[in-house]
């Protein structure tokens, strides 16, 4: 890559793809940190990411199965924003604005519906590249936006996870009412319950 480059390779799983069935390659990465570094003529509505690639010149395709993250200067955190669960890669085929109505990814479970304010449907992608995976046939996210009603949701046992927002006293009350749950707080002051 030349003197003074500092570079990341990534080498690509192969048989991997979009979940309408077109191929996930190189060039979706390249094409992704293009639209988050403000590059691509396709463009975000919101970009909150865009100061964490700013030592990011560039994404190198080199073939199919290989994507170079060419840096201006040695970064070590650069893996950890990549692995942080906010940085995923969008298909080059499908427009951002498109991407807000019905996304699409390469993941174990496809969009099926978004209702707001309501809940957020997913089914099992059956042509996920890992055998036998995922387990499950969809899942549902229900969406209640009071915490109260949540609690009360989940300890009645119409729920199976629900997490956030919970303090202290409040997860101790769940657990005297739901004692099969299991309850975690964690270290941020958001609980999760199981």
């Amino acid at each position: 890559m030349g003197r003074g480059r500092h570079t990341l390779s990534f080498k690509l799983h192969q048989g991997v793809r979009w979940h309408d069935g077109k191929p996930f390659t190189a060039r979706d990465v390249k094409c992704t940190w293009d639209l988050l570094l403000g590059k691509a003529t396709d463009k975000l509505r919101v970009n909150p990411r865009k100061s964490w690639y700013r030592n990011l010149e560039d994404v190198v395709v080199n073939g199919d199965d290989e994507a170079v993250f060419v840096l201006k200067r040695p970064q070590p955190a650069f893996l950890a924003l990549l692995a942080s669960g906010f940085s995923p890669v969008y298909p080059c085929h499908v427009p951002a604005k498109d991407m807000r109505q019905h996304p699409i990814g390469t993941g174990p479970f496809k969009f099926v519906e978004f209702k707001p304010n309501e809940s957020v449907k997913l089914s099992k992608n059956a042509d996920y590249w890992k055998a036998q995976r995922p387990y499950l046939d969809g899942i549902e996210y229900t969406i209640i936006r009071n915490m109260s009603t949540a609690v009360l949701t989940f300890v009645s046992g119409k729920l199976d996870i629900t997490f956030g927002g919970l303090t202290v006293p409040l997860t101790r009350q769940v657990t005297e009412q739901a004692p099969h749950a299991d309850c975690e707080l964690n270290p941020t002051t958001s609980a999760a319950i199981f």
